[in-house]
């Protein structure tokens, strides 16, 4: 009677028997469900299927909304391609066509500085690189985005939390787009990735991730399990929040779909030093409104 397992075990335990030095005190088996969310404890710590109750891309499906190089060339194209098309011929292929880029930013104070880039075609987005990387100052998130994504002169939406870090980027040759955080705006980020990953009317994706990519692969398993937060119950919370566990990456996947929606009626805030030529934008996750 009062065990502190009984919500989980439901009486099987105490007729189980046991030498394994494996096994753990209940004192230390109810720490670690304290430890992790309720949703993590049911499928980690008691081995369950994992429910797709809370979660905020229930919709998002691998089979899908994930494409190779060559899928993505002919889905833009209409023609073949070789199976074995790379990222980068990919990525020739789209700024011979005039394709716009976009990536969404987010700072990771206290998580990982994290860039997700897409590239779109009409009302399709093809998401074809992201990173999250911790524990970064300044100079050295410029120094890898130098490497990784300014040779395609992107348009930023970035976390505008961060002033300071956007001035730097824009005198680094950025082109940093302004926007204004709302109350709302992560919620109106969320909605607008939903519409991509399951449109309403069509019911076909409008979303798609580079298969293969070990940064969009990421990317991708933390947006299968990106979820609201839920309450001791099980429930999730109201108003509905998004749990912050790991959430850098879909921070700026948001705001990078969002925006690149926007960016046919906007104009774009230019760095100094960089030409006209619009063949690549960012975004953030979170409901960035231009000025």
């Amino acid at each position: 009677q009062n065990c502190k397992l009984f919500a989980m075990c439901q009486g099987r335990l105490p007729n189980q028997t046991s030498t394994s030095k494996m096994l753990k005190s209940i004192n230390f088996v109810t720490n670690r469900f304290r430890e992790v969310p309720p949703d993590k404890a049911k499928a980690q710590l008691l081995c369950w299927k994992p429910s797709t109750e809370g979660l905020i891309y229930a919709r998002l499906d691998a089979g899908r909304h994930k494409m190779t190089a060559a899928q993505m060339a002919t889905a833009i194209t209409g023609d073949d391609y070789d199976p074995g098309m790379t990222k980068r011929e990919l990525i020739v292929l789209m700024r011979e066509r005039g394709m716009e880029f976009f990536a969404g930013m987010d700072w990771g104070f206290s998580h990982n500085f994290a860039v997700v880039v897409g590239v779109r075609d009409g009302a399709r987005m093809f998401i074809i690189e992201a990173f999250e990387i911790p524990e970064l100052d300044p100079a050295e998130k410029i120094q890898v985005c130098d490497g990784r994504i300014k040779a395609w002169q992107p348009t930023i939406f970035a976390d505008p939390e961060s002033p300071a870090d956007i001035k730097l980027f824009k005198k680094s040759g950025y082109r940093m787009r302004s926007w204004k955080k709302t109350k709302g705006s992560v919620r109106e980020g969320i909605d607008v990735v939903r519409v991509k990953v399951f449109p309403v009317l069509s019911k076909v994706p409008e979303l798609y991730f580079l298969k293969g990519d070990i940064g969009v692969t990421l990317l991708f398993e933390r947006l299968t399990t990106y979820h609201w937060r839920i309450d001791p119950a099980g429930n999730v919370i109201n108003p509905p929040i998004p749990d912050d566990t790991d959430d850098d990456g879909c921070d700026a996947q948001a705001g990078q779909g969002e925006h690149a929606d926007e960016r046919a009626a906007a104009e774009v805030d230019r760095a100094p030093g960089v030409d006209g030529h619009d063949d690549h934008q960012c975004a953030h996750i979170e409901k960035e409104q231009p000025h």
